[in-house]
């Protein structure tokens, strides 16, 4: 029976996972580690999709949107969606409080979750790993303010509203040199003539799902796992979606059928990296993979806005 289990990592996975399973009665440990960024945790747009937030309603009570969009600008183009900028800081808090900060325990434990994201700090490395180098500031504009995103060799450029005044403005490729990204975010956050009031530097991994369990007291659930769609850099919410598969395991007392469920929910994850993979040609054969990135992060792409993307998709991926 695992009754009592150590969450190493306090991030979206952690924490959800560690909320369920306190509110299940388990005897849970979540451990985390302080981060050094103006807002205290570990780097990230803020942005999800109207379909997180109604699970994040059957979570928590507290209100942590900071701004509601119906579009995004897409190189340009004007693509229907639902889209939400949240305040993740308090996001965090209202999921689950009570994190320690000293080294844990591993041996006194039935179950030992690995949530640490990138790290990956219990897994073993990960055959085929992908990751996107990004670096964000949060900048304060006069300016209006549109959630948009431009397309460049293996990653893209974004812009998130967190309000009516600040954005997070950053950038990230899997193609690309360190120094052509930070240029071009650079360039980016010169355009809407602000200040900056922050910046970070940390990879993302878009390597679509990894096998979640590696053996019956030790498993993995969020980034750790890849749960991060390739095509919009998504995590919060599918890093939500693992966790309650992976609480609904433990409660019932075995993992067994953990990995099914992870790679059914999300196997096309990895089937969807190919397409920003910096390939000179995407099939037409991957636009349903496309519109389902899109759709599962709140877009609401029509067939032709579709072709844009591809086009647009094969121009970026051919620039030098």
């Amino acid at each position: 029976m695992l009754k009592k289990i150590a969450i190493i990592g306090d991030g979206v996975a952690g924490r959800t996972l560690a909320r369920v399973l306190k509110e299940a009665k388990f005897d849970v440990e979540l451990f985390g580690r302080k981060h050094h960024n103006a807002c205290g945790i570990r780097p990230c747009g803020w942005g999800t999709s109207g379909s997180c937030i109604r699970l994040l309603a059957r979570l928590i009570r507290y209100p942590v949107v900071l701004r509601h969009d119906y579009f995004v600008l897409l190189d340009g183009r004007r693509i229907r969606g639902d889209l939400f900028s949240i305040d993740k800081p308090k996001l965090l808090q209202a999921l689950y409080s009570d994190v320690r900060y000293d080294e844990p325990d591993i041996n006194n434990c039935d179950l030992l979750v690995d949530a640490t994201g990138l790290s990956r700090s219990l897994l073993p490395l990960a055959d085929d790993d992908k990751q996107a180098r990004n670096y964000q500031y949060r900048v304060r504009t006069g300016m209006p303010l549109y959630p948009s995103f431009t397309l460049v060799r293996g990653g893209y450029l974004w812009t998130i509203p967190l309000g009516e005044n600040e954005a997070h403005i950053g950038g990230g490729s899997t193609e690309l040199p360190n120094g052509e990204i930070k240029r071009l975010v650079q360039e980016r956050v010169q355009q809407y003539r602000g200040e900056v009031i922050c910046g970070c530097y940390e990879p993302i991994r878009l390597s679509g799902l990894l096998a979640p369990a590696l053996s019956h007291r030790l498993v993995g659930v969020g980034e750790s796992v890849g749960t991060v769609v390739p095509l919009g850099g998504g995590g919060i919410h599918p890093s939500i979606e693992g966790a309650l598969i992976l609480a609904k395991h433990i409660v019932k007392g075995s993992l067994e059928g953990y990995t099914r469920a992870m790679r059914a929910k999300f196997g096309w994850l990895r089937r969807s990296r190919g397409i920003i993979e910096g390939l000179p040609e995407v099939s037409l054969l991957s636009l349903p993979l496309a519109y389902r990135a899109l759709r599962y992060q709140g877009l609401r792409p029509t067939t032709g806005d579709l072709i844009y993307i591809r086009r647009k998709l094969m121009e970026a991926n051919r620039q030098c």
